[in-house]
């Protein structure tokens, strides 16, 4: 049963990332699954280089809480989570 718990699982993480802001989407995908260096990624944002990694962590975070919520809080009221 832990295992089960410990495993991502692929629906919720879709669902999760398909409530994510675009600018974080962006912003996620072409840093992580593109490679796209910092500075080409800052230059797509319109943002400083040294902006970027406050954003990724942001974004990160933001896809980590908008899992949980998927996986363990679908079936009860928002004020209960």
């Amino acid at each position: 049963m832990a295992d089960d718990l410990a495993e991502p699982v692929l629906e919720h993480l879709v669902e999760a990332w398909r409530t994510l802001p675009p600018r974080q989407k962006l912003l996620l995908w072409h840093h992580t699954v593109l490679g796209e260096t910092d500075d080409q990624l800052a230059r797509r944002l319109g943002v400083a280089a040294t902006a970027l990694p406050v954003l990724l962590e942001r974004a990160r975070l933001e896809l980590g809480v908008r899992y949980r919520e998927v996986a363990y809080g679908a079936d009860r009221p928002r004020a209960e989570r």
